[in-house]
């Protein structure tokens, strides 16, 4: 049985995630059953025992024990119908009416199975003649803590798919932040290689203006000097052009290359 078919909220993850969730989920849903019955058990106890019977824990934990234990046995059944049929806005009346038979159906499974449990363990003397006696008196006595308890696993249920819901949301969100971070960071890279697209062939053919009006003028060595500024920017640039970030000493240098080859065009203007 999965965790859909026994009506549990399913969660986002890999299908080993999953049963491990589902044991998970089982586990600690037996140790509540289990520690009502054994409360119960105590609470018996620590009462007496009816006239005519010797106090004993064993007895007390076999007489409410099992009687827990059956409630964990229907839990799955009750959480299929709930996730069948949800208390919410849609169809609201309907769903309660169908919980409310559906209540009053486990309350009568439960206790005949009780009955049968523990009818033949009953003492000598016991007012119930027969087994049905002995389930109608039950049936009278505990119908509203039945119902109660059915409503209660409800509860339980709709709790806990409410908190997957605000789980699943507080993944989406973080996921879609993630995402528009992603999407922004691409953005800006995109923009900057764009900007970077239309300024080298500007910046690279200005400076080669300055190298040929250098040479022309026979300013050789500026020329020379100018050429080699020029190539080690191009060489920094296209190793840098890739990088995600960079520190800052490097920055440094790149503006001041930049800026050298600048100032051979514009002298005391720059």
């Amino acid at each position: 049985m999965t965790a859909a078919e026994a009506g549990l909220p399913r969660m986002d993850g890999t299908i080993e995630d999953e049963q491990l969730r589902f044991r998970d989920f089982w586990w600690k849903a037996l140790a509540i059953w289990s520690a009502f019955g054994v409360f119960e058990s105590l609470q018996a106890f620590a009462n007496g025992p009816p006239p005519g019977l010797e106090r004993s824990l064993i007895r007390s934990l076999f007489n409410n024990l099992p009687w827990w234990l059956m409630w964990f046995a229907l839990t799955p059944i009750i959480f299929h119908l709930a996730q069948r049929y949800p208390i919410g806005r849609d169809h609201l009346w309907r769903h309660v009416g169908i919980h409310s038979m559906a209540s009053l159906l486990a309350a009568v499974v439960h206790i005949w199975t009780g009955a049968a449990v523990l009818f033949p363990f009953l003492p000598a003397g016991h007012p119930a003649p027969n087994i049905h006696a002995f389930a109608k008196n039950l049936f009278w006595n505990f119908m509203a803590v039945e119902t109660v308890t059915y409503w209660a696993v409800i509860a339980v249920f709709h709790a806990m798919n409410y908190q997957r819901r605000v789980r699943q949301q507080e993944r989406m969100s973080a996921h879609l932040a993630t995402r528009n971070a992603q999407l922004e960071r691409d953005v800006t890279a995109a923009r900057l290689e764009a900007l970077r697209m239309e300024l080298n062939p500007h910046f690279l053919f200005n400076a080669l203006n300055s190298v040929a009006g250098l040479v022309r003028t026979g300013a050789r060595d500026q020329a020379v000097g100018m050429l080699a500024k020029l190539g080690d920017l191009l060489r920094a640039t296209l190793q840098s052009s890739h990088a995600p970030d960079a520190e800052l000493r490097k920055e440094i240098e790149l503006v001041e290359q930049y800026l050298a080859i600048e100032s051979v065009r514009f002298h005391d203007r720059l």
